[in-house]
């Protein structure tokens, strides 16, 4: 009987976000009660949005679920295709039966991105599915990838400073790769056992380090990518004066798909 009067006591509210993202979808990306589209009004011409549908017991729980809600969607969303998104709540509407009515938020937005690719619709269904199972590998984080998901988080808003977002991508590489150091000093130590731990040391550099996880994880790359993806990191390091120079774009990416591909899979073997 208690649980008929919960249900009957929980409303319902639809809040609208305005977003900016790298991507914008050809149609409307829709993931259970969450959805990305565009719209167009009279008033505001074409706009970005997310629409998400809450059930709670008062506002100030649904308010409370939406932004839990928002921000773990986009999160997934961003691990998913590898790209910024930001949002504000713009506001909440109830449409229980007999309590309609409008909630305006006053939200700020930290990081606005430009429309950079459109996201065509055989893309959209395989970023669904993507999204939907980083959401519920999101229920079962560690520290370690707690940690790592911060900095890509913070990376991917850094689109105007490429130099700092790559640093910021290696250190999730860096993070998850020294997870699995334990199981590559057992590998070479079955290969050479005479080997002192300072030996070893020396021998796990970052790029043996990075192929290791990545074999473990499973994750299929080739040893030039790695050796330039580190050759760029070890840059930054022989002087500040490097940071001045120009700075190739392609190593941001690779070093971006490369945190991105260490997270899920590192999420995916807890």
């Amino acid at each position: 009987m208690s649980d008929n009067n919960d249900m009957a006591s929980k409303r319902t509210w639809i809040f609208e976000a305005d977003v900016h993202g790298y991507y914008i979808p050809e149609k409307p990306l829709t993931i259970d009660n969450f959805e990305l589209k565009v719209v167009t009004d009279e008033e505001e011409n074409s706009r970005y949005i997310a629409l998400l549908t809450i059930q709670a017991q008062d506002l100030g729980s649904a308010e409370r679920l939406a932004q839990e809600a928002f921000d773990r969607i986009f999160t997934a969303l961003i691990l998913c295709t590898g790209r910024g998104f930001q949002y504000k709540i713009k506001e909440g509407n109830e449409i229980t039966f007999g309590r309609q009515g409008k909630r305006e938020h006053k939200g700020y937005m930290t990081m606005t991105f430009p429309f950079v690719e459109e996201l065509k619709s055989e893309m959209i269904d395989k970023t669904c599915v993507g999204t939907k199972e980083i959401l519920g590998l999101l229920q079962k984080c560690d520290s370690v990838s707690n940690k790592a998901i911060e900095y890509f988080m913070i990376g991917t808003k850094l689109s105007r400073w490429p130099r700092e977002a790559f640093l910021l991508f290696f250190k999730v590489v860096e993070l998850i790769s020294d997870n699995f150091l334990p199981e590559y000093k057992k590998r070479i130590r079955e290969k050479v056992p005479d080997l002192t731990e300072k030996e070893i040391r020396r021998l796990a550099t970052n790029r043996r380090k990075i192929l290791n996880a990545c074999e473990i994880l499973d994750i299929k790359v080739d040893n030039e990518r790695i050796g330039k993806i580190v050759n760029v990191r070890n840059r930054f390091d022989i002087a500040h004066a490097t940071l001045e120079t120009a700075f190739d774009e392609e190593y941001l990416d690779s070093c971006r798909e490369l945190a991105r591909e260490l997270i899920v899979n590192y999420m995916r073997s807890l």
